[in-house]
């Protein structure tokens, strides 16, 4: 696994992260390997200590044990690859990590079965799962059978369904009322800047996708002296093409009510909200930027990011309150293990903010 070897990307051994040490870890990826022996049956609970703080962290956990490790080397090899294959593909982002614990059958060294838990069991378990992004509306146990790797290998293996996003408490939606005043798309000049800027976000992993969408949201206020805003809807890929349909302008906020009122085609990000009431407190702010790294969210201290006192739920009150509270005049500030939020006077001017600290976190 070190250089470069599996698929062009280089594992570190034995790597501090925050305060624990991780058998392997790829940066690029995002990706912990940890090899279990017989000693994890006694340490169940600063496992999921220790998961909970990695997830956080923004990065993916995955579990093998050490007799497949040591009978069944390929099978376990095999699995990384299809995982590294999946995350090229968007399918394992940050946003949506949950811990894997992978056992592979020893009948044959190109198969593998999968379980997915958000706590860590050293054992095989089948986990009831929501059945993913197909309309159907039953959870059900379910495994797929999928080629085992990229690289022309015919022996088929199983491989892991993908978890509905709403399966992980991440993301269910908007948390307000939409009132729309027109049904039609936002007309204008400064919407090819936003898509532009999204186009970077999704280039950088600044805002990972999910299945049907982005994390991250992107806005920019239309007139001076207004609050009215254009922001990306909700469940928008970033990576896709976008049009003026994918955007909502918003032209006010009842935050007793829970409601906004817009013009557009789809409902607006889920952090409308969030974006009226920074615009609100800072006149002199005309661009926002919300955006998920894990780079930055480890580094927030080095970096003197300003950070929320306590982690709130994404799309509510208590989150835009305690934005409030630290926004002050400051570009960049970080919610707590959540994401960052860069502000500007321009859309330029935004984005270079968050590459610059984005370039200081590879310098850290």
């Amino acid at each position: 696994m070190k250089g470069k070897k599996l698929l062009g990307y280089d594992f570190h051994r034995q790597k501090p992260i925050g305060h624990y040490i991780v058998d392997f870890y790829c940066p690029k990826l995002k990706l912990v390997i940890e090899i279990d022996g017989s000693s994890h049956n006694n340490k169940i609970e600063y496992d999921k200590r220790r998961n909970k703080y990695l997830k956080a962290m923004g990065v993916n956990v995955i579990h093998f044990r050490d007799i497949d490790v040591k009978r069944n080397l390929q099978g376990v090899l095999n699995y990384i690859k299809e995982w590294i294959a999946g995350f090229c593909d968007g399918e394992h982002t940050p946003s949506l990590t949950t811990e894997k614990v992978v056992q592979i059958h020893q009948s044959s060294p190109d198969t593998a079965l999968i379980s997915q838990e958000e706590e860590h069991t050293p054992s095989f378990r089948k986990t009831k799962i929501h059945p993913s992004q197909e309309e159907e509306h039953t959870p059900s146990f379910r495994k797929t059978k999928i080629h085992p790797s990229q690289e022309g290998e015919h022996t088929p293996s199983f491989r892991k369904t993908k978890i509905h996003p709403s399966q992980e408490g991440i993301y269910q939606g908007v948390k307000f009322k939409t009132v729309f005043r027109k049904r039609e798309a936002p007309n204008n000049k400064n919407i090819e800047d936003i898509k532009y800027w999204c186009r970077i976000f999704h280039k950088k992993n600044l805002a990972p996708p999910y299945p049907g969408g982005s994390f991250g949201n992107l806005s920019f206020r239309i007139r001076n002296g207004e609050n009215s805003f254009i922001i990306t809807g909700s469940r928008i890929g970033l990576k896709n093409s976008l049009t003026n349909n994918s955007f909502v302008e918003v032209e006010n906020c009842d935050f007793k009510n829970k409601i906004i009122y817009a013009n557009g085609t789809r409902e607006p990000s889920s952090e409308s909200m969030l974006h009226f009431a920074i615009y609100k407190a800072r006149p002199d702010i005309n661009a926002i930027f919300h955006g998920h790294c894990a780079e930055l969210l480890e580094n927030a201290g080095k970096l003197e990011i300003p950070t929320t006192s306590k982690e709130e739920p994404y799309g509510t009150i208590e989150l835009v309150n305690s934005v409030l509270e630290i926004i002050d005049k400051n570009d960049m500030v970080m919610m707590k293990n959540h994401g960052f939020i860069a502000l500007g006077k321009t859309m330029k001017e935004t984005g270079e903010i968050t590459l610059k600290y984005l370039e200081r976190t590879c310098r850290k």
